[in-house]
Order: C-alpha cells, then sequence, then structure tokens
C-alpha cells in the first residue's frame, strides 16, 4: 500500500480530508526545518561582526569570528540552495578568480622559497573567496532581512569598541580596544562605517532615528579612527560622511556635529597631539613616504611585475610588508593579478554604474597607505553593495512597469467607445 500522509490509499480515497491533512503534515515539517536553518544562519551572520572586533590570538592566526564564520559556511552548504544572488553573481566571481590566483601564486613561491609561511598568505585569500560566495549565497537565501541583521550586527560591533574605550583606561597614545594593533581598529571603524552606509537607506525609520543613528554610527567611526591615531583612518571616515552627506543633505549637519561632538570631547589631550603630530608635523618627504610604505620595491624588482612575487618572505626586499592595497596587488600579484582585481570593480561598473563604486571611496582612501585585502569585511562590503544595488534597480524597474501600465490603462479607458 503506497502512504499517502500517513494513510493507506484506500483510505484516503475514501476519506479525502484525512489524505489532505497528512499532506499538509508531510510539507510541515521541511519548512519547518527551513526556518529552523534559515534562524540559525542569520543568528551565526549577526555574531560575525561584533566578534571579528575582539582578538584573543596572535595576528596572522583565525580568531574566535572566524571560526564562527567556517560554521556558517558549512550551515549554507548543507541547508541553503546554494545559489549566489543573481545581484550578486558575477562579482563573487570575480573575487573567487581573483582569490584563486592570489592562493596560486603563493603556494608556487612557498614551493620554490621552500617557505610555508608564504602559504599563509594563500590562505587569507582563500578564506575570503569563501566568505564572499557565502555572503552571496546567503543574499539569495534569507533576501531582505540580512539587511536589518547585518546592521544591528554593525551597531553592536561598534558599541562594544566604544564600551570598552570608556570602560577601560588603556596606556598609549595609539589606542587598540581589543585589536591587536590600531591600524585592525581604523580598518575595522572605516569598513563597519561604509556597511552601514550602504545598507541604512532600506529600512524605514522615524524622522529623528533616521537623522540620528546614521550621525551617531559615524562619530562612533571617527571616534575609533581618532583613538587610533590613524591618518588613512581620519581621512576615510572624513570622505565618508561628507560622501553620504551629499546624497542625503539632511544628514550632513547632524553627521558633522555629532562627529565633530565625538571627537572633541571623546578623545584626550595625549591623543590629539598624536594625531596633530601625524598630520602636521610629518617630516618625510613624498618620496620618503613611499619608501616608509613600501612602494619602492615595484621599481627596484621589476622583474616580479608580470605574475607577482607573492607575499611573506619580506626578507627579500626590505624585512616589512607593503603597507598599501594597490602597492600589495601589483607587485605581490603582477599585472595578471591586477586585471584579475580591477574585473571585480569593472563588473560592478558595468552591472550598476558609477555609483556603485562611490560607496568604496573611503575604503579605497584607505588602502592608498595600509593593506586592507586580508580584512573579510572588505569582500563583504563589495557582495553587499551589489546586492543592494541591483535590489534598487529592481525596484525602480518594477515602478517604471508601474507607470507605463497605469498610463496604459487610462489611455485605454479615454479612448473606450460610449455604449449606445
Amino acid at each position: 500500500m503506497n502512504p499517502v500522509g500517513g494513510y493507506p490509499t484506500a483510505i484516503a480515497a475514501r476519506n479525502p480530508v484525512l489524505a489532505r491533512q497528512g499532506s499538509q503534515r508531510r510539507l510541515a515539517m521541511p519548512r519547518l526545518k527551513v526556518r529552523l536553518a534559515e534562524r540559525v544562519a542569520l543568528v551565526l551572520w549577526f555574531l560575525y561582526f561584533p566578534l571579528s572586533s575582539i582578538f584573543i590570538f596572535s595576528s596572522g592566526v583565525p580568531q574566535i569570528a572566524d571560526y564562527v564564520f567556517l560554521v556558517l559556511a558549512i550551515h549554507v552548504v548543507l541547508f541553503s540552495p546554494l545559489r549566489p544572488h543573481s545581484g550578486t553573481a558575477h562579482v563573487s566571481h570575480a573575487i573567487f578568480l581573483f582569490a584563486g590566483y592570489a592562493f596560486l601564486v603563493n603556494g608556487v613561491w612557498s614551493l620554490l622559497l621552500e617557505d610555508r609561511s608564504v602559504l599563509t598568505y594563500g590562505f587569507y585569500y582563500a578564506y575570503n573567496g569563501m566568505v564572499a560566495f557565502t555572503t552571496a549565497v546567503l543574499c539569495g537565501w534569507l533576501g531582505r532581512r540580512i539587511v536589518n541583521w547585518t546592521l544591528v550586527s554593525v551597531i553592536c560591533g561598534l558599541s562594544l569598541q566604544i564600551s570598552v574605550s570608556g570602560i577601560f583606561e588603556i596606556v598609549g597614545a595609539r589606542r587598540t580596544l581589543l585589536f591587536n594593533n590600531p591600524v585592525q581598529l581604523a580598518v575595522y571603524a572605516v569598513l563597519l562605517s561604509s556597511i552601514f552606509w550602504v545598507l541604512f537607506p532600506k529600512i524605514h525609520l522615524s524622522r529623528w532615528l533616521s537623522m540620528l543613528t546614521p550621525a551617531a554610527v559615524y562619530g562612533t567611526g571617527a571616534y575609533l579612527a581618532a583613538i587610533a591615531v590613524s591618518r588613512a583612518g581620519v581621512l576615510a571616515m572624513i570622505l565618508l560622511i561628507l560622501l553620504q552627506s551629499l546624497a542625503r543633505a539632511k544628514y550632513m549637519i547632524s553627521a558633522l556635529v555629532l562627529a565633530g561632538a565625538v571627537l572633541w570631547f571623546g578623545v584626550g589631550d595625549e591623543v590629539s597631539k598624536s594625531v596633530n603630530n601625524r598630520f602636521i608635523d610629518k617630516s618625510q618627504s613624498f618620496t620618503e613616504e613611499l619608501q616608509h610604505r613600501g612602494y619602492d620595491r615595484i621599481w627596484h624588482y621589476p622583474e616580479h611585475l608580470l605574475v607577482g612575487a607573492g607575499e611573506g618572505a619580506f626578507e627579500r626586499f626590505s624585512d616589512r610588508e607593503l603597507h598599501s592595497t594597490y602597492g600589495t596587488v601589483l607587485f605581490s600579484y603582477g599585472i595578471v593579478g591586477s586585471i584579475l582585481f580591477a574585473r571585480i570593480f569593472w563588473q560592478m561598473f558595468c552591472q550598476y554604474g558609477i555609483a556603485s563604486l562611490l560607496y568604496l571611496i573611503p575604503a579605497f582612501a584607505f588602502g592608498s597607505t595600509e593593506n586592507g585585502l586580508r580584512h573579510s569585511e572588505f569582500w563583504i562590503l563589495i557582495v553587499l553593495i551589489c546586492f543592494i544595488s541591483y535590489q534598487a534597480r529592481s525596484a525602480n524597474a518594477g515602478q517604471f512597469l508601474h507607470g507605463r501600465l497605469s498610463s496604459c490603462a487610462v489611455s485605454q479607458r479615454r479612448v473606450r467607445p460610449s455604449r449606445q
């Protein structure tokens, strides 16, 4: 006997109500499992951003947030449709290609130099490629729910750093808070503020909350960059505040006033003097600054410009890494890697126009003096920009189609002959 909803076929034929109830119960269980899987994914995603600001182990090894995201990735593989959102598919594929090439280059140099530490840098890019793909799949699986959860998570992450800065008295001009070095704190503030900038216009709040919330978030980001005494971080936050204010002029006054008040009253005299010293009393010339950041190895070792020298084993050059996103891409992965890296943003431009790239200006500004490629939030930001841009384009297309259909309906009513 073939069961239908737990009942034999003959009984089901005699009692259709029992058959229908059995089918509903059979369908309800998978739905409950799907909802539970979605809730678990949202919770893991929510935990990632606050935990990514807590560094327990030394730099260069996985932290708590990395293990959480790995669990999230496994969960996505097991329970999701495993299809990237259609608006993020091309960009996530481009990111995956660049990450794969970076892993290959570092793997080859690790074999040639017989240095396993070089391969570690390849795993950084493999991990971030996985992060980008997982984020793209989550956008397709969870849809707009990911917007609200991400915004709350970002606010919690920034609030955690503010709480730590207020509770614990930290010695030294350059603060690190829960990070291992001040650069990590500054790039965290810039990237999370950028993610908030991308997502916040997609939610609806009251008038006062829609003005005060961005001002508080951007003021917090500027404060964290200031206590880290990061010139690149402070400049990036200034650019972010100005850019979002151009798009939403009513937020300009509140954002600038609150950010200025936080910086004026929040940072101490020691931090203020340190920031001034780094901006004003910089005695290095432009050429010396390039050498200090490691740009000079690009023209001192031109033989690596085609396929790249890989990262790590810095004693080959100057015993320190290149403090630049663009310089690292060009020198470590060559012209081939630079083309693959540029292809990511070319895909964004072709699909969503120049407006999608404006969200990356603060991160690009920070990348001129620091290497931000290994920070997973940078790759998450790119995927979320594509997701939100696709949503906005679809909404505009829907409004346009609705308007055209409405106008056609009105025209037909006007020309319809009267019945007499």
